[in-house]
């Protein structure tokens, strides 16, 4: 079985659940969420405990379509950032942004998909090291 929460035993993005939250303490705006024993600052009431999400660790490049979704990110690739003064490491991403990020299907493809926690995801959403 693996050791959730060690983010080591993960891929590069992979099916997570959001564990807490917590406030901000210097912008209202935003969250700080906590996923494999890793904080990410988040906006405020875009993630509740319990989701599921996709979460990209640090040093991935996301593919250009999926990076589109997130303009913060220099040339796609999710890195330690420090906003309003807190670290955030990851990227965690909304399983309804994944889906809708994906490249275009074939006419003749049927897509169905099911996760669970701790499934790479990094193939499907063309991640790599970099």
């Amino acid at each position: 079985m693996k050791d959730f929460s060690d983010i080591k035993n993960f891929g590069l993005v992979s099916i997570q659940r959001i564990a807490d939250i917590k406030e901000h303490p210097k912008n209202e705006n935003l969250e700080i969420v906590r996923v494999l024993n890793q904080e990410c600052v988040v906006r405020k009431k875009s993630l509740k405990i319990g989701d599921y999400i996709a979460f990209s660790q640090n040093g991935t490049l996301l593919s250009e379509r999926m990076a589109s979704s997130f303009p913060h990110l220099e040339k796609g690739k999710v890195v330690k950032r420090f906003i309003d003064g807190i670290e955030s490491n990851g990227l965690c991403i909304h399983l309804g942004t994944v889906l809708k990020n994906l490249p275009p299907k074939t006419k003749n493809e049927d897509r169905v998909f099911s996760f669970e926690i701790g499934d790479d995801i990094s193939d499907l959403i063309g991640a790599v090291k970099k």
